[in-house]
């Protein structure tokens, strides 16, 4: 498989969200967060933070806010990875199984199920 200038990324440690009283709610359970924490600090000192991008990025911000489908607007991930080549992949999910972090793969993005792109 030869991959090349990959545009798809890795969302690492998804909360879910909602809203409650007119608040945004984001329920992450410890474990959880320490898996996707975990794997996150790997794959950043693995791949540098081009490629692994947190809250507050443009690349973070990008993938979790100008989704094409606005009903996955609340996915709050812990990092996203943006894989270059199958190295950056075989990476990412080398951390996610190492640190057994949940994880989600953003695909085309279009479907009105919130998360089914996700």
């Amino acid at each position: 498989m030869h991959l090349s200038s990959l545009t798809i990324p890795l969302f690492l440690g998804l909360a879910s969200s909602s809203v409650v009283g007119g608040n945004l709610l984001t329920a992450r359970n410890a474990t959880a967060s320490a898996a996707a924490h975990a794997a996150c600090a790997i794959l950043v000192h693995q791949l540098g933070t081009t490629i692994v991008q947190f809250n507050g990025s443009t690349g973070y911000y990008d993938a979790t806010q100008a989704a094409w489908n606005f009903n996955n607007v609340n996915v709050d991930p812990m990092c996203v990875v943006y894989p270059r080549d199958a190295t950056h992949v075989q990476a990412a999910m080398a951390a996610i199984y190492k640190t057994g972090s949940k994880y989600a793969v953003q695909s085309g993005g279009h479907s009105a199920m919130k998360g089914w792109n996700m």
